[in-house]
């Protein structure tokens, strides 16, 4: 991402305490008049490491739907519905992985009590897990 700011007329910036500018490349000043700094000392060369920000990678949203529609509660049907699970911090092409389990500890379908869902993070920080039981058949129990 990039910012050009252009302004007719003066910048002014005033630090209490320390004034910290991080770079992954050349930081340039450039002025048709004058660069007017004071300070007690300049320091050039090393510069201070940049503090790392902890972004931490987290899963804020998943949820049902049949269709466009989200499921809130209860489906008559599971073979077409789709898994949509909304993400932060994770960058386009990235991928994640959802388990599904039963609750009652039960095989889910066939001997096994799991299904591994593997999915690739989409430009709006989402996996959109389509059609996700399909190629399976469920142990449905009623309570």
């Amino acid at each position: 991402m990039s910012r050009i700011r252009i302004v007719e007329g003066n910048i002014t910036i005033n630090t209490k305490g320390n004034h910290y500018m991080y770079s992954q490349g050349n930081i340039t000043f450039n002025a048709a008049g004058f660069i007017n700094e004071t300070a007690e000392s300049h320091s050039y060369g090393d510069p201070i490491e940049a503090p790392v920000f902890n972004l931490e990678k987290r899963i804020i949203e998943m949820y049902w739907t049949y269709g466009d529609t989200k499921l809130s509660n209860k489906s008559r049907f599971y073979v077409d519905m789709n898994l949509i699970v909304k993400t932060t911090n994770y960058k386009e092409g990235e991928s994640i992985k959802v388990y599904i389990k039963s609750e009652d500890g039960q095989p889910l379908t066939g001997d096994s009590n799991e299904l591994i869902l593997t999915g690739i993070v989409n430009k709006d920080n989402m996996v959109v897990f389509e059609n996700v039981l399909k190629d399976y058949t469920l142990n449905l129990f009623k309570n």
